[in-house]
């Protein structure tokens, strides 16, 4: 019975490690692919070069700083198609004196060493680009990236988009200065760029110039209400609003519609004149009736104070204020007026989420939009500004952390497939090594 369970956990093992390998073929036929477009691409560019200098007298500066990174690439995925079919560097003399039993143990413990040393170097690799990610970040992509010379994008200069274009710069540099923060906490032994108090101190200040950035597009709606959309409005209610408070009136109304209204004309009384006329009241008459039954009362001053207002209170509205708001309701800043800002807030609910939202996205689209071709922006007719190309180099480097992570997994895999299935590794049994 025991037996029977080993070999049935044996041949679950052997698909696993059968399953993981065709994902293995699948991905070094992507890398292959990808290795010859990057051997063209690097020929290609070369004898560009070459023929523009030449002949031409034009000198791509950028074409030898992407080459770097190509060949960067070609050494990575070749590297790694290298270990996918085991023709990497291997240390051969150790396997070649030894028995049978030390072979195997070789052929186990030699890729899972690779494997452990391969998934370091990929996770220094990935530090190291975080740490240039960071730095870009911080000094406001103003370094750290590739210039295309050569290659002109273009972009609207609406001071809308600029200010967004510097909301971004700053959202990108507090990440920066944060992750470095969220860092030195988790790890209080590395070393930081900056001091952890001088990270902090920048924290605060693009937080605050971030949050005065961020009314952005916040201020091209105001601009967009005062220019356009407020006409819109008046002619809306001119037409089609005040033909229904002319046939319905009141019963047009809401009740939440009067209750606000009447909330808001008692919040502006009170501000007004009712608070001061009922501290008046307190200074005149309250403190002496206080002093009258001080002796007798079971409330403090600060209690009879409360409630000889809010007695004062009531009268004066029973008596006055009932009346003025009543006379204010039936006047021209009443119920007239009330239907006509609930109206206009339902109306500019319906145009918002119609017509307003879908213009103001595609006006958002044309303005952020880059365009490979000089010209005048579609939407507001400015001249569009024209800034080369940059491409962050971290991106390139992208490769480094990927390809030794995949490079540790094919190390694992020859080590699984050397322990479930030894007959694959017979003929290069115990040569694997550190590529």
């Amino acid at each position: 019975m025991e037996i029977e369970k080993k070999a049935s956990f044996r041949e679950k093992c052997k698909k696993i490690v059968q399953a993981l390998r065709t994902l293995d073929l699948s991905l070094s036929q992507i890398e292959t692919l990808l290795l010859f477009l990057l051997l063209a691409i690097l020929i290609l560019a070369e004898v560009a070069g070459s023929v523009l200098r030449e002949m031409y007298q034009s000198n791509l500066a950028w074409i030898e700083q992407l080459l770097k990174y190509v060949v960067i690439w070609i050494g990575m995925v070749g590297a790694s198609l290298a270990t996918q079919s085991k023709e990497h560097i291997s240390i051969e003399i150790v396997s070649r004196f030894s028995s049978a039993r030390a072979k195997r143990f070789l052929s186990i413990f030699l890729p899972m060493f690779s494997c452990l040393v391969a998934f370091a170097l990929a996770r220094a690799s990935y530090e190291y680009i975080q740490d240039d990610y960071r730095t870009y970040l911080t000094k406001s992509r103003q370094s750290g990236y590739l210039t295309f010379e050569n290659i002109i994008l273009y972009q609207c200069p609406d001071e809308s988009n600029q200010k967004r274009e510097s909301f971004d710069l700053i959202s990108g540099q507090a990440i920066g200065y944060i992750e470095w923060l969220h860092e030195g906490l988790l790890f209080p032994d590395k070393k930081l760029p900056y001091p952890a108090s001088y990270i902090q101190q920048e924290i605060h200040n693009h937080l605050s110039r971030r949050e005065k950035l961020s009314r952005w597009n916040l201020e091209w709606l105001d601009a967009q209400w005062e220019n356009k959309w407020k006409n819109e409005s008046s002619i809306a209610w001119e037409s089609q609003g005040k033909k229904i408070w002319e046939e319905k009136k009141e019963s047009a109304l809401l009740p939440d519609d009067r209750i606000d209204w009447q909330a808001k004309w008692m919040s502006q009384k009170w501000n007004k004149e009712g608070k001061q006329q009922c501290e008046e009241a307190w200074r005149s008459k309250g403190i002496q009736e206080w002093s009258e039954v001080s002796l007798d009362s079971d409330l403090n001053e600060e209690e009879f104070q409360e409630e000889w207002k809010y007695n004062w209170t009531k009268n004066v509205w029973k008596n006055t204020w009932s009346q003025e708001m009543e006379s204010d309701w039936k006047g021209i800043g009443g119920s007239q007026e009330c239907f006509r800002k609930a109206w206009q807030k339902k109306w500019l609910k319906e145009k918002w989420q119609g017509q307003w939202r879908t213009e103001w996205e595609n006006i958002l689209h044309l303005h952020r939009k880059i365009y490979i071709k000089p010209g005048n922006c579609p939407c507001c007719s400015q001249k569009l500004l024209g800034k080369p190309w940059q491409v962050p180099r971290w991106i390139f480097l992208m490769i480094l952390p990927v390809g030794f992570y995949i490079i540790a997994f094919r190390f694992f895999l020859q080590s699984l497939e050397s322990i479930f299935i030894p007959e694959l590794g017979e003929e290069k049994n115990g040569e694997a090594g550190i590529a």
